[in-house]
């Protein structure tokens, strides 16, 4: 007797192939829809905002660079996320403190497509009468946003509230730690410290303490150096008497430097439970 063959079965190849097929469609319908968007995004940005066009507006400086990276518009979305016009649009359009965390995700985003596409992006930049091509890199778009924050901050008629431009500038150094860039985001922390020196903040105001705790942590100058046994720069472990007792692990907290400890080096930058900022 000879088997049945379930007529699903025959169809089982045809119906993997449409599946394939309906999810190219689904990437290029997806593509598109986002390259449309973005486009009629972009008629909004010089646009000046009244109260009809006021919520759209809000949307357009919020998703526009996600649209195009959905898009792969990746050369020109690199353009926006480093026009100083667009960022201080965007800034002023959704405040400093969520345009800013907004404008670093699309930066790390970008990062991340280019990083797993392996493509190199380049834009044009213009210093006076001359023209010059930049490679894109996170890095690069971070230092961009903490010169257009600066500019902000020493506008002779500042529209932003500057009380305000320090946190940011804030944001743009601990993005930056996450790249191993420990000169530049020195460099954001020591300007963040400046804006609040301007503003008047007394020496023990908490952002101020924040400020130098993140340029400390920053700072790559900490080995371990010989000292005389009885220098008052020696260190001393807090919990010297388990090791030298008992055979367990520790944290090599250091008493002698309080809210200091001795870990590993390394190029990455960690918040770890045990340690706090350091370098692991």
């Amino acid at each position: 007797k000879e088997p049945k063959i379930h007529p699903c079965l025959l169809l089982s190849k045809c119906f993997r192939f449409n599946y394939v097929q309906v999810e190219d469609q689904k990437d290029t319908t997806k593509i598109e829809w986002n390259a449309l968007l973005a486009d009629q995004y972009q008629t909004y940005i010089d646009e000046p905002i009244n109260d009809e066009n006021n919520k759209i507006v809000n949307i357009v400086f919020s998703m526009l660079p996600s649209h195009m990276m959905n898009a792969l518009q990746l050369n020109e979305v690199f353009s926006f996320l480093v026009n100083e016009g667009f960022v201080k649009k965007r800034l002023s359009k959704l405040g400093l403190e969520d345009g800013i965390i907004r404008h670093i995700a699309d930066i790390e985003k970008l990062h991340k497509i280019v990083s797993a596409k392996n493509e190199m992006l380049t834009v044009q930049c213009s210093n006076n009468s001359d023209f010059s091509t930049s490679k894109f890199s996170a890095i690069y778009c971070l230092n961009c946003i903490a010169e257009i924050l600066w500019k902000i901050f020493n506008e002779e008629v500042p529209v932003y509230n500057c009380g305000n431009v320090h946190q940011a500038m804030i944001q743009v150094g601990r993005a930056l730690q996450k790249y191993s860039s420990w000169i530049d985001a020195i460099g954001c922390f020591t300007k963040a410290l400046e804006m609040c020196h301007t503003a008047g903040f007394e020496d023990n105001h908490v952002d101020i303490a924040r400020i130098l705790k993140l340029i400390e942590c920053s700072s790559l100058k900490k080995s371990i150096v010989l000292v005389p046994i009885k220098s008052p720069e020696r260190l001393i472990l807090k919990n010297a008497h388990i090791l030298r007792h008992q055979n367990e692990e520790v944290l090599l907290e250091l008493s002698s430097h309080p809210e200091h400890s001795i870990a590993p080096m390394g190029d990455k930058f960690e918040n770890t439970s045990n340690h706090g900022p350091v370098l692991e």
